[in-house]
Protein backbone atom coordinates (compact mmCIF):
# COMPACT_ATOMS: atom_id res chain seq x y z
CA UNK A 1 0.00 0.00 0.00
CA UNK A 2 2.78 2.49 0.95
CA UNK A 3 4.70 1.59 -2.44
CA UNK A 4 1.40 2.54 -4.67
CA UNK A 5 1.11 6.01 -2.68
CA UNK A 6 4.28 6.93 -3.26
CA UNK A 7 3.94 6.19 -6.45
CA UNK A 8 0.92 8.34 -7.10
CA UNK A 9 3.23 10.94 -5.13
CA UNK A 10 5.52 10.39 -7.49
CA UNK A 11 2.74 10.71 -10.60
CA UNK A 12 1.21 13.74 -9.00
CA UNK A 13 4.89 15.90 -9.02
CA UNK A 14 5.81 14.72 -12.60
CA UNK A 15 2.15 16.12 -13.79
CA UNK A 16 2.85 19.25 -12.05
CA UNK A 17 6.40 19.38 -13.65
CA UNK A 18 4.96 18.40 -16.90
CA UNK A 19 2.29 21.31 -16.62
CA UNK A 20 5.43 23.70 -15.91
CA UNK A 21 7.66 22.64 -19.06
CA UNK A 22 4.50 22.60 -21.74
CA UNK A 23 3.05 25.36 -20.59
CA UNK A 24 2.37 28.34 -18.70
CA UNK A 25 -1.20 30.03 -19.53
CA UNK A 26 -2.18 33.11 -17.63
CA UNK A 27 -5.12 35.88 -17.71
CA UNK A 28 -3.23 38.26 -19.52
CA UNK A 29 -5.89 41.30 -20.44
CA UNK A 30 -9.71 41.84 -18.94
CA UNK A 31 -12.59 43.65 -20.75
CA UNK A 32 -14.75 44.40 -17.97
CA UNK A 33 -16.65 47.38 -19.32
CA UNK A 34 -16.78 47.94 -23.28
CA UNK A 35 -19.27 50.96 -23.06
CA UNK A 36 -18.71 54.40 -25.06
CA UNK A 37 -15.25 52.31 -26.27
CA UNK A 38 -13.86 52.27 -29.69
CA UNK A 39 -13.51 47.84 -29.82
CA UNK A 40 -16.83 46.18 -30.27
CA UNK A 41 -18.69 46.60 -27.42
CA UNK A 42 -18.66 43.33 -25.97
CA UNK A 43 -16.90 41.75 -22.46
CA UNK A 44 -13.90 39.55 -23.31
CA UNK A 45 -11.10 37.66 -21.50
CA UNK A 46 -7.93 37.63 -22.93
CA UNK A 47 -5.45 34.20 -22.30
CA UNK A 48 -1.99 34.09 -23.00
CA UNK A 49 0.22 30.99 -23.31
CA UNK A 50 4.20 31.76 -21.77
CA UNK A 51 5.53 29.29 -22.01
CA UNK A 52 7.70 27.18 -24.48
CA UNK A 53 5.61 24.24 -25.45
CA UNK A 54 1.90 24.25 -26.36
CA UNK A 55 -0.77 23.56 -24.07
CA UNK A 56 -3.75 21.82 -23.99
CA UNK A 57 -7.21 23.54 -23.07
CA UNK A 58 -9.07 20.26 -22.28
CA UNK A 59 -10.60 20.13 -18.74
CA UNK A 60 -10.01 23.34 -17.94
CA UNK A 61 -12.20 26.00 -16.45
CA UNK A 62 -12.89 29.61 -15.69
CA UNK A 63 -14.77 30.84 -12.79
CA UNK A 64 -16.19 34.34 -12.68
CA UNK A 65 -17.36 35.15 -9.22
CA UNK A 66 -18.93 31.36 -8.15
CA UNK A 67 -19.66 30.77 -11.93
CA UNK A 68 -17.34 28.36 -13.82
CA UNK A 69 -17.51 27.59 -17.63
CA UNK A 70 -15.39 24.95 -19.59
CA UNK A 71 -13.13 26.41 -21.72
CA UNK A 72 -12.91 25.03 -25.29
CA UNK A 73 -11.07 22.07 -26.54
CA UNK A 74 -8.03 24.10 -28.12
CA UNK A 75 -4.61 24.19 -27.79
CA UNK A 76 -2.62 27.47 -27.38
CA UNK A 77 0.57 27.72 -28.78
CA UNK A 78 3.53 29.17 -27.07
CA UNK A 79 3.17 33.34 -27.22
CA UNK A 80 -0.01 32.87 -28.64
CA UNK A 81 -3.14 34.54 -27.43
CA UNK A 82 -6.89 33.29 -26.71
CA UNK A 83 -9.27 35.78 -27.11
CA UNK A 84 -12.51 34.43 -24.52
CA UNK A 85 -16.09 36.22 -25.72
CA UNK A 86 -19.48 35.45 -25.46
CA UNK A 87 -21.27 33.30 -28.41
CA UNK A 88 -23.07 36.86 -29.58
CA UNK A 89 -19.07 38.92 -29.41
CA UNK A 90 -17.24 35.93 -31.53
CA UNK A 91 -18.08 37.47 -34.98
CA UNK A 92 -16.82 41.12 -33.82
CA UNK A 93 -13.65 39.64 -32.33
CA UNK A 94 -12.69 37.35 -34.99
CA UNK A 95 -10.57 39.92 -37.02
CA UNK A 96 -8.45 40.49 -33.64
CA UNK A 97 -7.22 36.45 -34.01
CA UNK A 98 -7.26 33.31 -32.32
CA UNK A 99 -11.07 33.86 -30.68
CA UNK A 100 -13.15 31.42 -28.56
CA UNK A 101 -16.75 31.56 -27.33
CA UNK A 102 -16.82 30.68 -23.46
CA UNK A 103 -20.04 29.27 -23.04
CA UNK A 104 -22.09 30.15 -20.73
CA UNK A 105 -20.66 33.22 -21.07
CA UNK A 106 -20.19 35.05 -17.14
CA UNK A 107 -21.14 39.08 -16.81
CA UNK A 108 -17.89 40.54 -15.72
CA UNK A 109 -18.86 42.77 -12.61
CA UNK A 110 -18.16 46.89 -14.10
CA UNK A 111 -16.43 47.75 -10.64
CA UNK A 112 -14.55 44.48 -9.07
CA UNK A 113 -14.64 41.07 -9.26
CA UNK A 114 -12.80 37.67 -9.77
CA UNK A 115 -11.80 35.50 -12.08
CA UNK A 116 -10.31 31.54 -11.49
CA UNK A 117 -8.74 30.24 -14.13
CA UNK A 118 -8.20 25.94 -13.34
CA UNK A 119 -6.37 23.80 -15.08
CA UNK A 120 -7.48 19.77 -15.49
CA UNK A 121 -6.86 18.79 -12.54
CA UNK A 122 -8.66 21.37 -10.14
CA UNK A 123 -5.89 23.76 -9.58
CA UNK A 124 -5.80 27.03 -9.71
CA UNK A 125 -3.65 28.50 -12.72
CA UNK A 126 -3.98 31.97 -12.51
CA UNK A 127 -6.42 33.95 -10.01
CA UNK A 128 -7.06 37.39 -11.09
CA UNK A 129 -9.50 40.00 -8.83
CA UNK A 130 -9.69 43.40 -10.54
CA UNK A 131 -10.78 46.81 -9.75
CA UNK A 132 -12.15 49.73 -11.71
CA UNK A 133 -9.74 51.35 -9.20
CA UNK A 134 -6.63 50.41 -11.05
CA UNK A 135 -7.37 52.65 -13.58
CA UNK A 136 -5.65 55.98 -13.27
CA UNK A 137 -7.28 57.85 -15.81
CA UNK A 138 -10.86 58.94 -14.49
CA UNK A 139 -12.39 58.96 -18.24
CA UNK A 140 -10.96 55.28 -18.75
CA UNK A 141 -12.50 54.15 -15.52
CA UNK A 142 -15.82 54.87 -17.16
CA UNK A 143 -15.85 52.50 -19.99
CA UNK A 144 -14.21 51.20 -22.92
CA UNK A 145 -10.48 50.66 -21.86
CA UNK A 146 -9.40 47.45 -20.41
CA UNK A 147 -7.03 46.12 -18.09
CA UNK A 148 -3.86 44.62 -19.16
CA UNK A 149 -0.85 42.71 -17.61
CA UNK A 150 2.44 44.25 -17.36
CA UNK A 151 4.66 41.37 -17.37
CA UNK A 152 2.66 37.35 -17.62
CA UNK A 153 5.91 35.89 -15.63
CA UNK A 154 5.54 37.71 -12.64
CA UNK A 155 3.50 35.51 -10.43
CA UNK A 156 1.25 37.96 -8.55
CA UNK A 157 -2.11 39.43 -10.24
CA UNK A 158 -1.79 43.04 -7.70
CA UNK A 159 -2.91 46.40 -8.84
CA UNK A 160 0.91 47.19 -9.03
CA UNK A 161 1.08 44.76 -11.88
CA UNK A 162 -1.66 45.23 -14.20
CA UNK A 163 -2.66 48.94 -15.53
CA UNK A 164 -5.09 50.64 -17.76
CA UNK A 165 -4.83 50.08 -22.21
CA UNK A 166 -2.65 53.09 -23.74
CA UNK A 167 -3.75 51.68 -27.02
CA UNK A 168 -5.80 53.76 -29.05
CA UNK A 169 -8.84 51.69 -29.75
CA UNK A 170 -8.66 50.88 -25.54
CA UNK A 171 -7.29 47.21 -25.82
CA UNK A 172 -5.36 44.86 -27.62
CA UNK A 173 -7.30 41.84 -27.63
CA UNK A 174 -4.74 39.00 -29.66
CA UNK A 175 -1.76 40.94 -29.36
CA UNK A 176 0.67 42.00 -26.97
CA UNK A 177 0.43 44.53 -24.42
CA UNK A 178 0.23 48.44 -24.27
CA UNK A 179 1.53 47.92 -20.92
CA UNK A 180 3.75 45.38 -21.52
CA UNK A 181 7.08 45.25 -19.76
CA UNK A 182 9.70 42.36 -19.84
CA UNK A 183 11.26 40.90 -16.67
CA UNK A 184 8.94 43.27 -14.58
CA UNK A 185 9.31 43.85 -11.37
CA UNK A 186 7.09 46.25 -8.73
CA UNK A 187 8.70 48.66 -6.74
CA UNK A 188 8.37 48.00 -3.24
CA UNK A 189 7.76 51.84 -2.33
CA UNK A 190 8.36 51.61 1.35
CA UNK A 191 7.72 54.83 3.04
CA UNK A 192 7.94 55.79 6.61
CA UNK A 193 4.88 56.54 7.86
CA UNK A 194 5.53 57.68 11.69
CA UNK A 195 8.14 57.79 14.04
CA UNK A 196 7.99 57.45 17.97
CA UNK A 197 10.35 57.06 20.74
CA UNK A 198 9.88 53.28 20.94
CA UNK A 199 7.96 52.17 17.24
CA UNK A 200 8.31 53.00 13.61
CA UNK A 201 4.84 52.21 11.26
CA UNK A 202 5.97 51.53 7.53
CA UNK A 203 4.24 51.56 4.86
CA UNK A 204 4.51 49.76 1.05
CA UNK A 205 3.47 49.78 -2.04
CA UNK A 206 2.84 46.69 -2.33
CA UNK A 207 -0.15 44.81 -0.16
CA UNK A 208 1.57 42.56 2.76
CA UNK A 209 -1.01 39.79 1.89
CA UNK A 210 2.09 38.82 -0.42
CA UNK A 211 4.97 39.18 2.18
CA UNK A 212 6.42 36.67 3.40
CA UNK A 213 7.54 35.59 6.40
CA UNK A 214 9.70 38.05 8.62
CA UNK A 215 12.24 37.96 11.21
CA UNK A 216 13.70 40.93 13.04
CA UNK A 217 16.91 40.64 10.86
CA UNK A 218 15.14 41.89 7.99
CA UNK A 219 15.22 45.23 9.67
CA UNK A 220 18.64 46.91 10.65
CA UNK A 221 19.13 50.00 12.39
CA UNK A 222 22.44 52.23 12.43
CA UNK A 223 22.10 53.44 15.41
CA UNK A 224 23.22 51.03 17.95
CA UNK A 225 21.47 51.84 21.04
CA UNK A 226 17.85 50.55 20.02
CA UNK A 227 16.99 47.40 18.62
CA UNK A 228 14.12 45.90 16.68
CA UNK A 229 12.66 43.71 19.21
CA UNK A 230 9.30 42.55 17.60
CA UNK A 231 6.95 43.21 13.83
CA UNK A 232 3.40 43.60 14.27
CA UNK A 233 1.17 43.71 11.46
CA UNK A 234 -1.13 46.10 11.09
CA UNK A 235 -3.85 46.58 7.69
CA UNK A 236 -1.13 47.12 5.38
CA UNK A 237 1.32 48.51 7.39
CA UNK A 238 4.38 47.32 9.56
CA UNK A 239 4.58 47.96 13.14
CA UNK A 240 8.67 47.84 14.64
CA UNK A 241 8.81 48.07 18.51
CA UNK A 242 11.97 49.26 19.73
CA UNK A 243 14.48 48.15 22.50
CA UNK A 244 15.03 51.58 23.46
CA UNK A 245 14.25 55.01 22.82
CA UNK A 246 14.91 56.93 19.79
CA UNK A 247 17.46 59.59 19.73
CA UNK A 248 15.90 63.12 18.88
CA UNK A 249 16.88 65.77 15.85
CA UNK A 250 19.12 62.82 14.31
CA UNK A 251 18.77 60.69 10.88
CA UNK A 252 18.95 57.15 11.33
CA UNK A 253 19.01 54.85 8.85
CA UNK A 254 16.85 51.81 8.67
CA UNK A 255 18.26 49.03 6.48
CA UNK A 256 15.23 46.62 4.86
CA UNK A 257 17.06 43.47 3.93
CA UNK A 258 15.69 40.75 1.96
CA UNK A 259 12.02 41.34 3.00
CA UNK A 260 9.99 38.61 0.01
CA UNK A 261 7.32 40.13 -1.36
CA UNK A 262 5.17 37.55 -4.10
CA UNK A 263 8.81 35.52 -4.04
CA UNK A 264 11.00 38.34 -5.29
CA UNK A 265 13.65 39.36 -2.79
CA UNK A 266 13.64 43.12 -2.31
CA UNK A 267 16.12 45.39 0.02
CA UNK A 268 15.86 49.29 0.83
CA UNK A 269 17.00 51.98 3.16
CA UNK A 270 14.99 54.45 5.20
CA UNK A 271 15.38 57.54 7.07
CA UNK A 272 14.27 57.26 10.80
CA UNK A 273 13.69 60.93 12.01
CA UNK A 274 12.20 61.45 15.45
CA UNK A 275 11.94 65.00 15.87
CA UNK A 276 11.41 66.65 18.82
CA UNK A 277 8.73 69.39 19.59
CA UNK A 278 9.40 72.33 16.76
CA UNK A 279 8.55 75.69 18.53
CA UNK A 280 6.79 78.75 17.06
CA UNK A 281 8.83 80.96 14.67
CA UNK A 282 11.47 77.65 14.71
CA UNK A 283 10.66 77.86 10.42
CA UNK A 284 9.73 81.56 9.37
CA UNK A 285 8.29 82.51 5.99
CA UNK A 286 11.15 84.25 4.38
CA UNK A 287 9.62 85.23 1.22
CA UNK A 288 6.57 85.72 -1.28
CA UNK A 289 5.95 85.83 -4.65
CA UNK A 290 2.15 86.61 -5.16
CA UNK A 291 2.07 88.56 -8.25
CA UNK A 292 4.33 86.70 -10.92
CA UNK A 293 5.45 87.44 -14.04
CA UNK A 294 2.99 86.81 -16.80
CA UNK A 295 3.15 82.52 -17.15
CA UNK A 296 5.18 82.57 -13.81
CA UNK A 297 3.61 80.99 -10.87
CA UNK A 298 3.73 82.04 -7.06
CA UNK A 299 5.95 80.83 -4.92
CA UNK A 300 6.60 80.79 -0.99
CA UNK A 301 10.26 80.70 0.50
CA UNK A 302 10.95 79.37 4.37
CA UNK A 303 13.65 79.20 6.48
CA UNK A 304 14.79 77.09 9.25
CA UNK A 305 16.01 79.59 11.91
CA UNK A 306 16.78 76.72 14.56
CA UNK A 307 19.79 74.91 15.42
CA UNK A 308 17.67 71.56 14.96
CA UNK A 309 16.70 69.47 11.56
CA UNK A 310 12.77 69.24 10.80
CA UNK A 311 11.35 67.10 9.14
CA UNK A 312 8.29 68.83 6.57
CA UNK A 313 6.08 65.57 6.16
CA UNK A 314 2.31 66.31 7.18
CA UNK A 315 3.30 70.36 7.16
CA UNK A 316 0.56 72.29 5.65
CA UNK A 317 0.97 75.81 3.68
CA UNK A 318 -2.63 77.24 4.37
CA UNK A 319 -4.21 74.15 3.85
CA UNK A 320 -2.15 73.00 1.62
CA UNK A 321 -0.17 69.30 2.49
CA UNK A 322 3.87 70.48 1.57
CA UNK A 323 4.62 66.59 1.01
CA UNK A 324 3.68 63.43 2.59
CA UNK A 325 6.92 61.73 1.93
CA UNK A 326 10.07 62.72 4.95
CA UNK A 327 11.96 66.08 3.64
CA UNK A 328 14.63 67.48 5.64
CA UNK A 329 15.57 71.13 6.41
CA UNK A 330 18.95 71.54 8.11
CA UNK A 331 19.24 74.87 10.23
CA UNK A 332 20.25 77.23 8.11
CA UNK A 333 18.26 76.13 4.83
CA UNK A 334 15.58 77.52 2.77
CA UNK A 335 12.70 75.70 1.31
CA UNK A 336 11.13 77.40 -1.92
CA UNK A 337 7.44 75.98 -2.02
CA UNK A 338 6.09 76.19 -5.28
CA UNK A 339 3.78 74.44 -7.82
CA UNK A 340 6.92 74.58 -10.66
CA UNK A 341 10.52 74.91 -10.01
CA UNK A 342 10.66 75.07 -13.60
CA UNK A 343 9.06 77.87 -14.42
CA UNK A 344 10.59 79.95 -11.24
CA UNK A 345 13.64 78.82 -12.56
CA UNK A 346 13.22 80.32 -16.44
CA UNK A 347 11.87 83.53 -14.30
CA UNK A 348 14.99 83.92 -12.11
CA UNK A 349 17.90 81.86 -13.02
CA UNK A 350 19.57 82.64 -9.96
CA UNK A 351 17.45 80.25 -8.29
CA UNK A 352 18.88 77.30 -5.92
CA UNK A 353 17.02 74.94 -7.51
CA UNK A 354 18.25 72.25 -5.13
CA UNK A 355 16.36 73.96 -2.30
CA UNK A 356 12.61 73.74 -3.88
CA UNK A 357 10.06 71.74 -3.24
CA UNK A 358 7.49 71.37 -5.34
CA UNK A 359 3.26 70.93 -4.33
CA UNK A 360 0.31 69.59 -6.43
CA UNK A 361 -1.49 72.99 -5.37
CA UNK A 362 -0.93 75.87 -3.61
CA UNK A 363 -2.93 78.53 -1.72
CA UNK A 364 -4.45 81.37 -4.12
CA UNK A 365 -2.45 84.12 -2.72
CA UNK A 366 -4.43 87.32 -4.27
CA UNK A 367 -2.17 90.78 -5.57
CA UNK A 368 -3.27 92.99 -3.47
CA UNK A 369 -3.49 91.10 -0.49
CA UNK A 370 -3.84 88.12 1.81
CA UNK A 371 -2.52 85.72 4.18
CA UNK A 372 0.42 83.06 4.36
CA UNK A 373 -0.06 80.27 6.98
CA UNK A 374 2.33 77.72 7.56
CA UNK A 375 1.21 75.17 10.02
CA UNK A 376 3.40 71.77 11.23
CA UNK A 377 1.62 68.12 11.12
CA UNK A 378 -0.16 68.46 13.95
CA UNK A 379 -1.96 71.55 12.19
CA UNK A 380 -0.82 74.24 15.07
CA UNK A 381 0.44 77.74 13.16
CA UNK A 382 4.38 78.24 13.35
CA UNK A 383 4.59 81.43 11.66
CA UNK A 384 2.30 83.41 9.72
CA UNK A 385 2.52 86.97 7.13
CA UNK A 386 -0.28 88.87 6.80
CA UNK A 387 1.04 90.61 3.04
CA UNK A 388 -0.34 93.61 1.26
CA UNK A 389 1.03 95.02 -2.32
CA UNK A 390 1.61 98.35 -0.35
CA UNK A 391 4.51 96.71 1.31
CA UNK A 392 6.54 96.92 -1.80
CA UNK A 393 9.16 99.89 -2.01
CA UNK A 394 7.05 103.44 -2.80
CA UNK A 395 9.69 104.19 -5.84
CA UNK A 396 8.73 100.81 -7.17
CA UNK A 397 6.27 101.59 -10.38
CA UNK A 398 5.55 97.84 -11.45
CA UNK A 399 5.74 95.07 -9.10
CA UNK A 400 4.72 92.50 -11.09
CA UNK A 401 7.59 89.20 -10.89
CA UNK A 402 8.90 91.03 -7.77
CA UNK A 403 8.68 88.95 -4.28
CA UNK A 404 8.75 90.79 -0.76
CA UNK A 405 11.37 89.43 0.74
CA UNK A 406 12.12 89.57 4.99
CA UNK A 407 14.91 91.65 5.71
CA UNK A 408 15.80 89.95 8.91
CA UNK A 409 15.25 86.36 10.51
CA UNK A 410 14.74 88.03 13.87
CA UNK A 411 12.35 90.18 13.04
CA UNK A 412 8.86 89.50 14.01
CA UNK A 413 7.10 88.55 10.93
CA UNK A 414 4.15 91.29 10.64
CA UNK A 415 5.92 94.04 12.77
CA UNK A 416 6.24 96.94 9.91
CA UNK A 417 9.21 97.26 7.80
CA UNK A 418 10.14 93.25 8.50
CA UNK A 419 9.53 92.76 4.60
CA UNK A 420 9.83 95.12 1.64
CA UNK A 421 11.03 94.54 -1.89
CA UNK A 422 13.13 92.35 -3.10
CA UNK A 423 16.08 94.26 -5.18
CA UNK A 424 15.52 94.77 -9.04
CA UNK A 425 19.45 94.76 -9.57
CA UNK A 426 19.42 91.32 -8.50
CA UNK A 427 16.42 90.03 -10.49
CA UNK A 428 13.36 90.51 -8.74
CA UNK A 429 13.77 87.78 -6.06
CA UNK A 430 15.98 85.20 -4.76
CA UNK A 431 14.13 81.80 -4.29
CA UNK A 432 16.44 79.48 -1.82
CA UNK A 433 19.33 81.98 -1.20
CA UNK A 434 19.95 84.99 0.60
CA UNK A 435 17.50 87.81 0.51
CA UNK A 436 18.82 90.61 -1.15
CA UNK A 437 17.31 92.82 1.55
CA UNK A 438 18.91 90.83 4.35
CA UNK A 439 20.23 93.49 7.34
CA UNK A 440 24.33 92.16 7.60
CA UNK A 441 24.80 93.41 11.57
CA UNK A 442 28.37 94.35 10.41
CA UNK A 443 27.32 96.70 8.23
CA UNK A 444 26.82 100.05 10.06
CA UNK A 445 27.17 102.84 6.61
CA UNK A 446 26.46 102.92 3.09
CA UNK A 447 29.96 101.46 1.16
CA UNK A 448 30.46 102.00 -2.73
CA UNK A 449 33.64 100.46 -3.98
CA UNK A 450 35.04 99.60 -8.04
CA UNK A 451 36.36 95.92 -7.84
CA UNK A 452 39.52 97.33 -9.89
CA UNK A 453 40.27 101.30 -11.14
CA UNK A 454 40.81 99.87 -14.66
CA UNK A 455 39.44 97.67 -17.26
CA UNK A 456 39.06 96.63 -21.18
CA UNK A 457 36.14 95.98 -22.56
CA UNK A 458 38.05 93.73 -25.70
CA UNK A 459 36.53 90.08 -25.23
CA UNK A 460 39.52 88.68 -23.87
CA UNK A 461 38.03 87.19 -20.38
CA UNK A 462 40.33 89.33 -18.45
CA UNK A 463 38.80 92.52 -16.71
CA UNK A 464 36.43 93.30 -19.51
CA UNK A 465 33.76 95.04 -16.97
CA UNK A 466 34.05 97.95 -14.93
CA UNK A 467 32.74 96.57 -11.45
CA UNK A 468 30.93 98.24 -8.96
CA UNK A 469 30.21 96.46 -5.63
CA UNK A 470 27.99 98.07 -2.87
CA UNK A 471 26.79 96.95 0.81
CA UNK A 472 24.14 99.38 2.26
CA UNK A 473 22.61 99.77 5.33
CA UNK A 474 19.82 102.09 3.71
CA UNK A 475 16.46 100.67 4.19
CA UNK A 476 14.37 100.60 0.68
CA UNK A 477 17.53 101.95 -0.95
CA UNK A 478 16.82 102.87 -4.60
CA UNK A 479 20.10 103.91 -6.72
CA UNK A 480 21.11 105.74 -10.17
CA UNK A 481 24.28 104.97 -11.51
CA UNK A 482 25.76 106.98 -13.99
CA UNK A 483 29.23 107.20 -16.30
CA UNK A 484 30.63 110.52 -17.60
CA UNK A 485 33.93 110.85 -19.17
CA UNK A 486 37.09 113.33 -18.10
CA UNK A 487 34.99 116.11 -19.73
CA UNK A 488 31.95 115.68 -18.03
CA UNK A 489 30.06 114.39 -20.73
CA UNK A 490 27.46 111.82 -20.55
CA UNK A 491 28.28 108.53 -21.39
CA UNK A 492 25.67 106.06 -20.12
CA UNK A 493 23.02 106.09 -17.15
CA UNK A 494 23.20 102.93 -16.24
CA UNK A 495 21.09 102.44 -13.97
CA UNK A 496 17.85 104.92 -12.96
CA UNK A 497 15.78 104.30 -9.91
CA UNK A 498 16.09 100.75 -9.45
CA UNK A 499 15.64 99.11 -5.63
CA UNK A 500 19.31 97.74 -4.46
CA UNK A 501 18.82 95.22 -1.34
CA UNK A 502 21.81 95.08 0.97
CA UNK A 503 24.50 94.28 -1.42
CA UNK A 504 25.43 93.39 -4.78
CA UNK A 505 27.40 94.65 -7.60
CA UNK A 506 26.64 96.11 -11.38
CA UNK A 507 28.64 95.68 -14.21
CA UNK A 508 29.58 98.39 -17.20
CA UNK A 509 30.36 96.58 -20.57
CA UNK A 510 32.16 99.78 -22.00
CA UNK A 511 29.32 100.75 -23.94
CA UNK A 512 27.41 104.36 -24.68
CA UNK A 513 23.55 104.64 -24.52
CA UNK A 514 24.20 104.71 -28.41
CA UNK A 515 25.69 101.10 -28.46
CA UNK A 516 29.04 102.23 -29.11
CA UNK A 517 32.40 101.21 -27.60
CA UNK A 518 33.67 104.04 -25.79
CA UNK A 519 37.50 105.45 -26.17
CA UNK A 520 40.45 104.66 -23.66
CA UNK A 521 40.65 107.68 -21.46
CA UNK A 522 39.82 108.54 -17.64
CA UNK A 523 36.22 107.73 -16.99
CA UNK A 524 33.62 109.14 -13.58
CA UNK A 525 31.27 107.10 -12.10
CA UNK A 526 28.69 109.18 -9.83
CA UNK A 527 25.87 106.97 -7.83
CA UNK A 528 23.16 108.62 -6.04
CA UNK A 529 21.43 106.42 -3.43
CA UNK A 530 17.98 107.61 -1.73
CA UNK A 531 15.16 106.19 0.20
CA UNK A 532 11.27 107.37 0.43
CA UNK A 533 12.45 108.49 3.91
CA UNK A 534 13.97 111.86 2.45
CA UNK A 535 17.90 110.29 2.71
CA UNK A 536 20.09 111.03 -0.07
CA UNK A 537 23.57 110.42 -0.69
CA UNK A 538 26.24 110.72 -3.46
CA UNK A 539 29.25 108.44 -4.44
CA UNK A 540 31.96 109.51 -7.03
CA UNK A 541 34.67 107.20 -8.27
CA UNK A 542 37.33 107.97 -11.15
CA UNK A 543 38.59 104.96 -13.62
CA UNK A 544 40.23 104.45 -16.61
CA UNK A 545 38.92 102.33 -19.74
CA UNK A 546 41.58 101.06 -21.90
CA UNK A 547 39.96 99.87 -25.20
CA UNK A 548 42.93 97.96 -27.43
CA UNK A 549 40.18 97.72 -30.08
CA UNK A 550 40.21 101.36 -30.65
CA UNK A 551 42.79 104.11 -31.87
CA UNK A 552 44.45 106.35 -30.02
Amino acid sequence: MRIAQNIAVLSLIFSILALEVQGQICISEVMANPNNGRLPAYEYIELYNYGTESLSLVGYHLQVGNARSSLPDRNLAPKQYLILVSETGADSFSVFGNVAVLSPWRVLNNSEGTIRLFNASGVVQDELSYSNRWFKTASKRQGGWSLERIDPSYPCNLAQSWGESESAIGGTPGERNSVAKDSFIPPLAALVKSVDERSVRLSFGLPLSVLGALHVGNFQLSEQSAQIVDIQRDSNDLILQLSSPLVTDKKIILDLVDLRFCDVTYSQSLVLFNSSEVGFRDLIINEVLFNPKVGGVDFVEIYNRSSKIVDLAGWLLGNRLLTSASYFLEPGAFCVLTTSSALVVQDYPKAARDYFLEMPAIPAFPNERGVVLLKNKEGVPVDSLFYSASMHQPFLVNAKGISLERQGYDLETNAAGTFTSASVLSGGATPGYVNSVTKVEEDEKNKLFLERRTFSPDADGDEDFLIIGYSFSLDNAMMNVTIYNDQGWLVNRLVRNKSTGRQGEVRWDGLDEGGKQSPSGIYICYVELYNSSGHFQSFKEGFVLLNRLSNY
